[in-house]
């Protein structure tokens, strides 16, 4: 019975331990976060409670001229869904769980991300992750025919380090 004891509870703080180092994505929502931070920037500090005065926000920063380009992808979303934005901002909530709330009726709100900041040969792509050379890639608007291995997409990214992204 002790042995049993003992392996449930050496189970449960396994558990417990591998739970708390899952961490967040610190990148999670960064373009819906962004846009309502600099949303919050146009408002007085007394018209942060007013659901109108964030809406005319909403509107006033989304109809620059220009915006970068995920931010004017981010505002395409938010206008239609303004009054969902409103009321969570009005009461005061932080603006990564507005966009969390935001995620669960469109995720496509926290699957914009900015582009993987790169200048000319400053960047070691040999300690980058897959994951982000594809994205670099991606974001600069090349192919990589016939990249299987790691080396193919680190040899590429050097190639095109000259274009700027898209």
């Amino acid at each position: 019975m002790r042995a049993f004891a003992f392996i449930f509870l050496l189970f449960h703080s396994l558990v417990a331990v591998t739970s708390k180092t899952a961490t967040a994505d610190p990148k999670e929502c960064e373009v819906c976060v962004s846009v309502l931070e600099k949303v919050d920037a146009l408002l007085e500090s007394g018209d942060k409670r007013q659901k109108d005065k964030i809406e005319g926000a909403i509107d006033e920063f989304c109809g620059q001229k220009k915006l970068r380009p995920k931010d004017d992808k981010m505002c395409y979303s938010l206008k239609t869904i303004k009054k969902n934005v409103s009321q969570p901002f009005s009461l005061g909530m932080p603006k990564l769980k507005v966009c969390q709330r935001l995620k669960k009726d469109n995720n496509e709100i926290c699957n914009l991300r900015y582009p993987i900041k790169v200048e000319k040969g400053s960047v070691d792509y040999n300690k980058m992750k897959v994951k982000s050379l594809k994205t670099i890639l991606r974001d600069r608007g090349v192919a990589c025919e016939g990249c299987v291995e790691k080396s193919d997409f680190v040899r590429r990214c050097k190639e095109t380090e000259d274009l700027d992204f898209s």
